[in-house]
């Protein structure tokens, strides 16, 4: 049978996690978990996948977008392990015996990414116990035609992803990973965060005085928006309304951008202030000039700060 022992701290954490969002009854039982991305649209979720004695489930939660899928084993006709242009992450598609609801679409197979070797063993194990067939048998294509085998058990399909194998927006392909290995989970989730960041800029009218505001001096150019991203400098950001009956983005006191594509598709926004530490107890930190790099900023105002930036995050 498929039963597990919980041997250590991380297996009853995720365990706890498992029953927390998904409300197992007491003759479901938890066994493994695996990072992995799962794909909506062109988008790769970075998240994790759930294996129970009934399900596979799939948790994503970032920037406060959160995905909850749950599907009973008996709903998967099939899994397969697809072959791919790069060997940093192994692709696998499950078939659903009907459509089901992810991320707010319905969707007829399952596409998920494994980062390591072993995460692919569990899953095969699971598979084969389930289906009747594991990672590597032959399967049928979109028009219902056998495909056959490569010699290694792979079969060939298509693909229009990067290097990494996922979608231009950036989900699994951040710059810090090593060449020669998939990123770690959380690498990916703080890439992911990092390009939806808004950063506010003000200027002290005087040392003198404690009166801020938008960047005024004719060398600020762009900053003087306010509102910025960086992108080897700071820059207008690319998501304000800049319409003739717009608001003035430099006289608003959060970010003015109502939604912006994040995670695959467009959402509505509520900003909140990043508070990690980085600044004061309003986010702000204080510099000189500003500099792009996190040496030349402090969490305290002092005589010589003339500028000050903090983080928002929707």
């Amino acid at each position: 049978g498929m039963t597990h022992r919980l041997d250590d701290e991380a297996d009853v954490e995720e365990a706890a996690h498992f029953e927390a969002l998904f409300s197992p009854p007491p003759s479901e039982e938890f066994v493994k978990v695996v990072p992995c991305l799962a794909r909506s649209g062109g988008f790769w979720h970075p998240g994790k996948l759930f294996l129970s004695t009934a399900r596979l489930c799939f948790h994503s939660c970032v920037m406060g977008v959160e995905i909850v899928f749950g599907l009973p084993w008996s709903c998967l006709a099939r899994a397969r392990l697809l072959s791919s242009d790069n060997c940093k992450t192994h692709p696998v598609r499950f078939f659903l015996r009907r459509p089901a609801a992810f991320d707010g679409s319905q969707i007829e197979r399952f596409d998920v990414r494994l980062f390591d070797t072993a995460a692919l063993g569990h899953v095969h194990r699971f598979a084969t116990y389930f289906t009747g067939s594991g990672l590597f048998g032959q399967w049928r294509d979109d028009r219902g035609e056998a495909v056959a085998e490569s010699p290694c058990g792979l079969t060939r399909i298509g693909s229009s992803n990067s290097d990494f194998g996922v979608g231009a927006e950036a989900a699994g392909h951040p710059s810090k990973a090593p060449r020669g290995r998939a990123p770690r989970l959380q690498e990916i989730v703080d890439e992911l965060e990092s390009k939806a960041l808004v950063w506010e800029l003000q200027r002290r009218t005087s040392i003198f005085t404690e009166d801020w505001r938008a960047p005024f001096l004719p060398h600020d150019g762009q900053k003087q928006a306010r509102w910025v991203a960086i992108a080897g400098s700071y820059i207008e950001h690319p998501c304000l309304d800049r319409a003739e009956e717009a608001e003035d983005p430099a006289k608003c006191e959060e970010p003015p951008i109502p939604e912006m594509q994040v995670l695959g598709q467009f959402r509505a926004c509520r900003w909140h202030v990043v508070l990690d530490g980085d600044g004061d107890c309003e986010g702000w930190q204080y510099g000189f000039d500003f500099y792009l790099a996190s040496e030349y900023w402090r969490p305290y105002l002092s005589g010589f700060s003339h500028v000050r930036r903090r983080k928002w995050r929707p």
